[in-house]
């Protein structure tokens, strides 16, 4: 096999991105190409041979496709504390290494933490990451209930389902945009050398940007 695409069919990279390029991205186009109806993915619907759309009408497979996108939100919260976790990491090691201006008997140079202004930056944002790391285990551990349910054909409460939907949306929106203007809060505490590539911010921040547009644009 060459693995060159078929007539009619176009197959690339959209290009680098402003960061997580670890992760591939690519395009397909079609054009005038037949998909045989047995090729196309069809667990939870299917179109038959008039061209007529019909969903599954299994229940339980239609509750695991929504909890789906709930999971990858609930996931989404809990990274949001371990990237914050990060940036306020490097920011806060570094104002403990950081000295500027003398105390009030010129003897001792003052850590930039001693400064007010650099703690009321920091540590409520290392305060969020701890939260948005445990709101994501709770998020998670109501997943694994309602899926647990969905999966035992026992009666799943609309109340959870609802809950779990509008919470993860909420969280997932809050956490992400937070997260990201936290990343950039903490490489401004660093100065000129949180501008560097060596401090990990550059790395840091452009890969995870894309989480505030991922799942919905917050």
């Amino acid at each position: 096999a060459t693995h060159v695409p078929l007539p009619g069919v176009t197959v690339g990279d959209i290009g680098a991105k402003l960061g997580y390029n670890n992760m591939d991205n690519g395009f397909l186009s079609l054009d005038r190409v037949r998909i045989p109806r047995e090729n196309m993915a069809a667990k939870f619907a299917h179109v038959d041979a008039e061209g007529n759309y019909h969903s599954t009408s299994d229940p339980t497979s239609k509750k695991l496709a929504g909890l789906t996108m709930t999971q990858v939100r609930a996931t989404i919260v809990q990274l949001a504390g371990r990237a914050l976790a990060q940036a306020c990491t490097i920011a806060i090691r570094y104002s403990y290494v950081r000295v500027q201006g003398f105390d009030e008997h010129q003897t001792r140079e003052h850590q930039v933490i001693d400064y007010s202004s650099q703690q009321h930056r920091l540590l409520p944002l290392l305060a969020a990451a701890y939260c948005f790391h445990f709101n994501g285990l709770a998020l998670g551990n109501m997943m694994d209930e309602a899926t647990a349910l969905v999966v035992s054909g026992a009666p799943v409460p609309p109340a959870l389902l609802g809950e779990l939907h509008a919470t993860s949306s909420g969280l997932k929106a809050l956490c992400t945009t937070v997260a990201a203007d936290g990343i950039e809060v903490c490489r401004r505490a660093c100065g000129g050398h949180g501008y560097l590539q060596s401090s990990g911010f550059p790395e840091l921040s452009g890969t995870y940007l894309q989480s505030v547009t991922v799942e919905g644009d917050d």
